[in-house]
């Protein structure tokens, strides 16, 4: 695969998928942008070998409310995966709102990056592009 980063955006909510994928079409229409509105799905997807598909680097943005897997959960399964592999992951996770216990367990997880406010801004993808592109 010829690109450099990619980006997974899980969130149970369709409208904040949709308005992900358009706001990055806007910064860099060669980002290669996949989503999930379900946990399992994104891990089942990984399970499945369809990380062969991705960049060199991958941001993982990952809603931490979501039913059946939290975003921490998801993002230590998907560190977990890359560990093995030559890629690169980095995980964010994505609240609206969030607890000071949820800031706490953030600060202290190796494998998360940080925590991202929703909603999601052109401003703020363009950082995340800047810090993480190769």
């Amino acid at each position: 695969m010829s690109e450099k980063l990619s980006i997974v955006i899980v969130d149970d909510n369709e409208i904040d998928l949709m308005i992900g994928e358009r706001l990055l079409s806007r910064v860099d229409d060669s980002i290669v942008v996949y989503t999930f509105s379900c946990a399992d799905d994104v891990l089942l997807w990984l399970e499945n070998s369809k990380i062969e598909e991705l960049a060199e680097v991958t941001l993982f943005l990952i809603d931490i409310y979501m039913p059946v897997f939290n975003g921490f959960y998801v993002a230590d399964k998907v560190i977990e995966k890359f560990e093995k592999l030559p890629k690169q992951a980095a995980c964010y996770l994505l609240s609206a709102t969030i607890d000071i216990s949820d800031t706490r367990k953030i600060n202290r997880n190796s494998k998360v990056q940080g925590y991202i406010g929703k909603p999601i801004t052109v401003h703020l993808f363009k950082d995340l592009i800047l810090k993480h592109r190769l």
